[in-house]
């Protein structure tokens, strides 16, 4: 993470400051994103959402996520998140943060190198998760408050290879 670092969620930064960083860099690179990561960096809030479901395969180089996502206010959804060519920085680090199914506190995109993007997630014990990947697709679907709640109580984050 780059912008929302350990440091910003102990109050040591402004939220003004960072925020406004953060979208200043957006903006800079927005023109060179895919589609679906405009989406995902101007309209999805990942603040307290879960990884539900992950699906690893390598011999395609894409791993899929299912994401829990949303609130009393805008409601409820599964977000289907696919990557592409996809490296996982540190699959230790990545293992554990799926075995303790942490809340998501922020998410930055990145453009890496000419066409590389990278996804950073932070989680409520302050581990970090970052996945490089060349392309993206997404997919929504509404759910409810009773599926919500049942997915909270969930042991870890179903992996499948």
């Amino acid at each position: 993470m780059k912008y929302f670092i350990t440091e910003y969620f102990k109050g040591e930064f402004g939220d003004k400051e960072i925020n406004d960083s953060y979208e200043n860099y957006i903006h800079s690179i927005f023109f060179q994103l895919p589609f679906p990561l405009k989406i995902i960096t101007k309209a999805i809030n990942f603040h307290d959402g879960l990884i539900l479901e992950l699906t690893l395969d390598k011999d395609k180089k894409c791993c899929s996520f299912l994401f829990l996502l949303g609130d009393l206010q805008i409601g409820y959804y599964f977000l289907h998140l696919n990557y592409k060519n996809f490296q996982i920085h540190d699959e230790v680090q990545f293992r554990k943060i799926c075995a303790q199914k942490m809340e998501i506190l922020a998410d930055e995109v990145a453009l890496s190198n000419h066409g590389v993007y990278t996804h950073n997630y932070i989680f409520t014990n302050f581990n970090e998760l970052s996945i490089s990947f060349t392309d993206v697709s997404i997919n929504i679907e509404k759910t409810d408050e009773h599926s919500y709640m049942k997915s909270h109580k969930q042991e870890g984050v179903k992996i499948k290879e």
